[in-house]
């Protein structure tokens, strides 16, 4: 019988834009590369972090706070690419609070 046990989830990804998604790991100072039916995402050192295939992943659960980083990164960059395509700024009011407004 094992002395250890490492607990697992699967996590869902409904990202539409690849290039978006590229934005969004950029800005976390990470790596990704594109794959036949998904992409691998790496850290700054190179690290292996987690693969999608099919729009699914399985993670550590000690590991799942970068795939809601990668998440919140992927929402900010497809909030500013909505509101640019409607004419709109983005503009940060905090940490995790941001506001657009028309432009005139």
């Amino acid at each position: 019988m094992p002395c250890y046990q490492v607990n697992t989830i699967k996590v869902e990804f409904n990202m539409k834009h690849f290039s978006l998604l590229e934005k969004a790991v950029q800005s976390l100072k990470w790596k990704i590369r594109a794959m036949h039916n998904g992409f691998a995402v790496w850290d700054e050192i190179g690290k292996a972090l987690f693969t999608v295939i099919n729009g699914e992943t399985t993670v550590r659960e000690s590991d799942k706070f970068r795939v809601n980083a990668l998440k919140c990164a992927y929402s900010k960059e497809a909030i500013k690419y909505a509101a640019q395509k409607a004419g709109w700024v983005k503009q940060q009011k905090g940490d995790k609070t941001s506001y657009v407004k028309k432009q005139f």
